[in-house]
């Protein structure tokens, strides 16, 4: 309610910032913390809830108070699943999604060996089912846990090794019942809930340096 988070790479680390949330007099910054049980560590996910924050990093969990005014100092959060590569976080009301190593978590139970699950770029729950995103697929998990891939990045923005430049999916996002794919250097693709595709947008702005709209 109060507060925003980020994650960041400064001076060779990772830490986190804490910038106020109030739109009525702007955002701003407030705090930096990069005192963490933790050492020479990746920040792979934020997440909130209920006044937690919690981060998923390459060597366990941290989660700590929000509203806590001394998160500079490391033994202020709480250290669990020491040593594992979390590489994503979901929570949905009460349930906790995470993706470690090749498998998916719930509530602490592996409910699934998840397929690429180290090169997991978002998470979504649409309809009970949890999505998540590779630089190639999107998967769905379903409420009886079995594991589909729904839809495949089309073989026009498929890169012919060797691969020189980043591409494939960045991104996805639900707006309206349809979702939206980010493509490096591509655009966007936008599919029904079906996943066929409804359009291909690709913004002109590099060509014409004009911005009607962007979020």
């Amino acid at each position: 309610d109060n507060f925003a988070f980020a994650s960041c790479f400064n001076n060779g680390e990772y830490g986190i910032i804490k910038y106020s949330n109030n739109f009525e007099n702007n955002p701003s910054y407030l705090n930096f913390f990069d005192d963490f049980p933790y050492e020479n560590f990746v920040i792979n996910d934020l997440e909130i809830y209920n006044d937690t924050l919690y981060v998923a990093t390459d060597k366990g969990l941290l989660k700590a108070d929000c509203n806590n005014n001394f998160l500079s100092f490391s033994n202020e959060w709480i250290a669990e699943y020491v040593t594992e590569n979390i590489k994503d976080i979901l929570i949905d009301d009460e349930d906790i999604y995470m993706f470690i190593d090749a498998s998916v978590l719930k509530n602490g139970e592996v409910i699934q060996n998840a397929v690429d699950a180290d090169n997991v770029l978002q998470t979504l729950i649409f309809e009970n089912n949890l999505y998540y995103l590779t630089n190639e697929y999107l998967y769905k998990i379903d409420t009886n846990n079995f594991l589909s891939n729904v839809f495949e990045l089309p073989n026009i923005f498929k890169c012919i090794s060797p691969c020189v430049n980043e591409y494939g999916f960045s991104d996805v996002k639900i707006v309206n019942n349809n979702f939206y794919f980010s493509i490096y250097n591509n655009g966007l693709i936008i599919t029904d809930n079906m996943f066929n595709v409804i359009d291909n947008i690709i913004p002109n702005s590099l060509f014409k340096n004009q911005f009607n709209s962007i979020n």
